[in-house]
């Protein structure tokens, strides 16, 4: 009955660990294209200042990743648990 149990929290852990790798990939990914954005010259025209297009970023704060890493986290024991 342990090694049941055992093994069910092994593959829980492999599944977060999976999920967590997963978003970790996400995350880099967005980091990249955000940095390749920002690497872009703005274009030089004769408007005026308040024509020219603002980008509005939202950086995300350790405990906000840890957020949605946990609802994750959640989902998957959800769905083990279904």
């Amino acid at each position: 009955e342990l090694q049941a149990a055992d093994r069910r929290r092994q593959t829980v852990i492999s599944e977060l660990l999976r999920i967590d790798h997963r978003r970790s990939t996400d995350i880099t990914e967005l980091r990249t294209a955000l940095q390749g954005q920002k690497q872009m010259a703005p274009r030089r025209t004769t408007r005026s200042t308040a024509d020219q297009e603002t980008i509005n970023a939202t950086s995300v704060t350790n405990a906000q990743l840890q957020a949605m890493i946990d609802q994750g986290v959640n989902v998957a024991l959800a769905a083990r648990d279904a």
